[in-house]
């Protein structure tokens, strides 16, 4: 893992502007690896990148799992799937159940 957040660094430093994508995975690595701080600096950055996709939701509710804010986690996924029409959250609610 520590590789892999390596790696995800790099490639975000390197762009201009961050792929979501690889944001993305780096906030999941770094919480893999046990770095929520870390995690939680990455997040901004996704969100700043990709602020309205949910990738970028599902992301920041990991991080407030991470945090120990299950609560709020699960408030900030309600509400996404509450605002979000039917047809992208059937598309995209593989993250929730992670």
């Amino acid at each position: 893992l520590d590789q892999a957040e390596a790696a995800l660094k790099e490639a975000t430093k390197a762009a201009t502007v961050a792929a979501p994508e690889h944001l993305s995975f780096l906030v999941r690595v770094q919480l893999k690896n046990g770095k929520p701080d870390a995690a939680r600096k990455t997040l901004a950055q996704l969100k700043q990148a990709a602020p309205n996709a949910w990738e970028t939701t599902a992301d920041e509710g990991r991080v407030l799992v991470a945090e120990g804010k299950k609560d709020d986690a699960a408030k900030l996924l309600t509400a996404a799937a509450e605002g979000a029409d039917a047809s992208r959250l059937a598309a995209r609610d593989g993250p929730l159940f992670e």
